[in-house]
C-alpha cells in the first residue's frame, strides 16, 4: 500500500511551491494561483491543503470554509481538485481519502467542489471524476458551450447568426486597457437587465489584470473611438473562454449585432491558437436560460457538463 499520504493545510510560505504546482499541471489555471485567488481573500476563510504522496508534492485542494462545509471554491469559476502528476485508480482514491479525512479531523461535515471541465486541460476526460463519484455524489450541473476548434469554422454559424454578423454596424476589434469606460457598460446593462453585479469590482478587474496581462485581456469593438461592445477573455493553457460580454445599452436594431461581429471576431482570432473555445455557462438559479443558450449555440458552440460533488465527511 506504500506510505500514508499527508496533507497540510496551506498558509504563505507555501505559495511558491503551490504555484508551481498549478503551473505545471495538465489544466494550469492561472486563476488557482495564489495571486488570483488571494484577490478576494478578505471574504473567504481559506481551507486550501496540499497533498504529499511519498514525500512528494501529489495535489492541491484550492477551498475555503463556511462553517461545517468545506467549498472548492465558490469564489471562483471552479475549485477542484489539482493533481501533480498521473495517478492509477487506486492510489487516487487513496490520496482523496486523506482529504476526506483530514476535513474531518478539522471538524468539517461535509465539501462541495465544483470540478474543473476537462476541456481546460485539453482531453476529453477527467479520471478525478471517477474518484469523485465512488465517494460522492454529483448535486448540480452546469454546461459550458465550447467550441471544438478542430471543427470547420465555416460549418459553425447557423442563418440567424450569420445575418446578425453580416449587418453589424461597422467597426474594428482592438485589444484594450480602457477598463473603465467597458466596466461602465457592464454594470449599467447587468444593473439594468438583471439586478446584478459583475462579479468582479473596476478596482479588482484592474488589479488582475495587471497581475496576468497575458492571460486576462480587454477586446472593444468600436468605431471612430467609439465603443459598441466588450469583451474580457481569460486564455487558460487549452482554451479561451468568454468571462464578460456587453455592449452599449442604447444601440438598437442592427446595432445589436455588435457584441455578434466582436464575439465572431475574436473567435476567427483564437482558432489557430487554443484547442478549445468556451462561451461560458447559459445558466439561471430555476435551470437553463433557453435564450442564452440558443445564443452560443448559433455559433456552433455545444454544452459540456460541469459537476459540483458533494461529499459526506
Amino acid at each position: 500500500m506504500g506510505l500514508r499520504p499527508r496533507v497540510i493545510p496551506y498558509d504563505a510560505s507555501f505559495k511558491p511551491e503551490w504555484d508551481a504546482a498549478v503551473d505545471h499541471s495538465p489544466e494550469s489555471p492561472f486563476i488557482l494561483t495564489r495571486d488570483y485567488m488571494d484577490y478576494h481573500r478578505d471574504r473567504f476563510r481559506d481551507a486550501s491543503i496540499l497533498v504529499y504522496d511519498g514525500g512528494k508534492l501529489a495535489g492541491l485542494v484550492p477551498a475555503h470554509r463556511e462553517d461545517d462545509t468545506v467549498f472548492a471554491h465558490r469564489g471562483l469559476t471552479f475549485g477542484g481538485w489539482l493533481l501533480t502528476r498521473r495517478y492509477a485508480p487506486e492510489r487516487m482514491f487513496r490520496l482523496w481519502e486523506s482529504v476526506l479525512d483530514f476535513y474531518r479531523r478539522q471538524g468539517a461535515k461535509r465539501i462541495r467542489l465544483t470540478d474543473i471541465p476537462p476541456f481546460f486541460s485539453g482531453r476529453s476526460g477527467d479520471m478525478k471524476r471517477l474518484v469523485y463519484s465512488r465517494f460522492g455524489r454529483a448535486v448540480r450541473t452546469r454546461w459550458f458551450w465550447i467550441i471544438d476548434t478542430r471543427t470547420d469554422p465555416e460549418t459553425l454559424l447557423n442563418k440567424d447568426r450569420r445575418r446578425s454578423i453580416e449587418r453589424a454596424p461597422r467597426g474594428e476589434v482592438v485589444p484594450s486597457k480602457n477598463w473603465e469606460k467597458f466596466w461602465n457598460i457592464l454594470e449599467s446593462n447587468l444593473n439594468e437587465r438583471h439586478g446584478a453585479k459583475p462579479v468582479h469590482t473596476l478596482d479588482e478587474i484592474r488589479l488582475l489584470a495587471s497581475r496576468f496581462p497575458e492571460n486576462i485581456r480587454l477586446f472593444l469593438y468600436q468605431y471612430k473611438n467609439e465603443i459598441l461592445a466588450g469583451a474580457v477573455v481569460y486564455a487558460y493553457r487549452h482554451a479561451r473562454h468568454f468571462q464578460y460580454l456587453s455592449a452599449r445599452p442604447d444601440l438598437a436594431g442592427n446595432g445589436r449585432g455588435a457584441v455578434d461581429k466582436l464575439v465572431w471576431e475574436l473567435i476567427k482570432a483564437f482558432y489557430p491558437r487554443t484547442p478549445y473555445v468556451s462561451l461560458g455557462t447559459a445558466c439561471r438559479e430555476e435551470g437553463l436560460h433557453e435564450t442564452l443558450a440558443y445564443w452560443k449555440y448559433s455559433f456552433g458552440a455545444v454544452p459540456v457538463p460541469q459537476y459540483e460533488w458533494e461529499f459526506r465527511v
